[in-house]
């Protein structure tokens, strides 16, 4: 019983994050950070169930855990060439925000906790340019098994109600106020799943998939393989119009789009691609159709509401931003920053709107909007190599989703602070940032290197052993 009274402390699970993310992530960077998805997976429902205040931070030990593992291992030459456009930028990306914490602007714990959003996932853009093909190969697995628990959730939150799972507290809030997914039954909640709210969970369900794409197009994976990415897509899409947020559905409609329309892949393989994503579409469709709760998205046809919504998020305007607070008002002063509800006392009244690019240029002024900018625009503007030939289609996936994200960032916050979702964004643009692809490594038995060895040399091979003969010489003992 003192075990399991024990195991109702947020504290439990804080150390135990962070022993499993150190574990996994000094085995390799691809289990380390499978380790960090599964519990960003279940921060939602566990930070909702242990209210001690400990629990809002057991994502954060367990990155904290993969970090220490990652940093304090050794780096190949190949790795630190792969990443050194990533390390200056996230000299910038992490300098300038420190800076702006020295400014006291607002309370402490504030402005410290602000840096949680503002850079304390940041490194995980430096560790995506040293994840190998074969550690993003196990991630997409092990990210399917994940969404495939998360659907489960959500069909089981589906038909009996979110609130067995998420007890009414300053936690759940959010997910009690979206009561609004109305049909002709009557009003339903958006479906979270495990996650913090319903725009966390479709959030990341989008985001993970560039990497199934790529599993299910990649002609090298066995087939049982490449049927489990399918069947993993048409789940994770399904989840998506579950959970009831409007925008995660109108970027997953943009990202298809941009798939196939942006450059980079050869109109063969875009042929089967399109191929493969209309008969996904289809199933989906079958589904979406039939039940009114998956058609919240519906709602987009009226205009008058996209206007409101739209001026809502633009209502405060970038020039007017540089202009009032041209450094920025303090670390965790703007809208959209996540302030826990133990801070709320302490959290100065906030500034903006519902954008994310206003977020980061109310929060750290003109230098740092524009070190986002200039960011952002390498990489939508570079095309960038396949890490692998059988990543080709992934790495156009991953571009095609980054293109999408921030193509839509100004209609909402919270892209670089959601859990796990910003996570798999940093990891995207790390792996698009990166210098050099990946080098084909081929692993080759003794008999082959015998084999290479004798057709370069033959008559080497063949020609007889001589053995060394023994010359005499003259004894010089007495005697003799």
């Amino acid at each position: 019983m003192a075990i399991l009274s024990y195991m109702t402390n947020g504290i439990f699970w804080c150390i135990t994050a962070f022993v499993t993310c150190t574990l996994f992530g000094s085995r390799s960077t691809g289990l380390g950070l499978g380790a960090v998805m599964m519990f960003g997976y279940i921060y939602g429902i566990m930070r909702a169930n242990f209210l001690d205040g400990y629990s809002h931070f057991a994502f954060d030990c367990g990155l904290i855990g993969f970090y220490l593992a990652q940093f304090s291992k050794s780096v190949s030459v190949e790795s630190q060439n792969r990443s050194y456009t990533a390390k200056n930028w996230l000299t910038f990306l992490i300098g300038w925000p420190l800076l702006l914490y020295i400014v006291p602007v607002n309370h402490y714990l504030v402005q410290l906790v602000a840096l949680r959003h503002i850079v304390f996932f940041l490194p995980v853009l430096l560790l995506a340019t040293r994840i190998r093909t074969a550690e993003l190969n196990k991630l997409a697995y092990w990210l399917g098994i994940l969404n495939i628990g998360a659907f489960v959730m959500a069909v089981i939150q589906y038909i009996i109600g979110i609130e067995p799972f998420f007890p009414r507290s300053q936690v759940t809030v959010i997910m009690y106020r979206s009561h609004d997914v109305t049909t002709s039954e009557g009003q339903f909640f958006r479906i979270p799943a495990t996650f913090t709210s319903a725009h966390a969970f479709g959030g990341t369900m989008l985001m993970t998939l560039p990497l199934f794409l790529n599993m299910m197009s990649d002609r090298s994976r066995s087939a049982n393989t490449r049927l489990f990415a399918v069947i993993v897509s048409i789940l994770t899409i399904l989840s998506i119009f579950i959970a009831g947020p409007r925008q995660p559905v109108a970027m997953m409609f943009g990202f298809a789009i941009m798939l196939l329309i942006l450059p980079g892949l050869k109109s063969s393989t875009k042929s089967s691609l399109a191929i493969g994503l209309v008969i996904i579409g289809l199933v989906c469709a079958y589904y979406v159709a039939s039940d009114a709760r998956m058609q919240r998205f519906m709602t987009l046809k009226d205009t008058e509401m996209v206007e409101r919504r739209a001026a809502g998020s633009l209502h405060f305007s970038l020039i007017e931003c540089f202009w009032t607070y041209p450094i920025g008002v303090g670390l965790g002063g703007v809208f959209g920053s996540s302030m826990p509800y133990f801070l709320k006392d302490l959290a100065p009244d906030q500034i903006g709107a519902e954008n994310e690019y206003l977020r980061i240029a109310a929060e750290q002024g003109v230098i740092g909007f524009l070190i986002w900018i200039t960011l952002i625009g390498r990489l939508v503007l570079r095309r960038p190599k396949p890490l692998t030939k059988n990543w080709t289609v992934g790495t156009h996936a991953m571009r095609a989703m980054i293109i999408v994200t921030w193509g839509t960032a100004f209609l909402g916050v919270g892209l670089l602070q959601s859990i796990p979702s910003t996570v798999l964004l940093l990891l995207q643009m790390g792996i698009l940032l990166r210098d050099i692809p990946e080098k084909r490594r081929e692993k080759s038995t003794d008999a082959e290197k015998l084999k290479v060895l004798s057709a370069r040399q033959p008559e080497r091979l063949l020609e007889p052993v001589k053995t060394p003969q023994l010359t005499s010489f003259p004894s010089t003992a007495s005697g003799q």
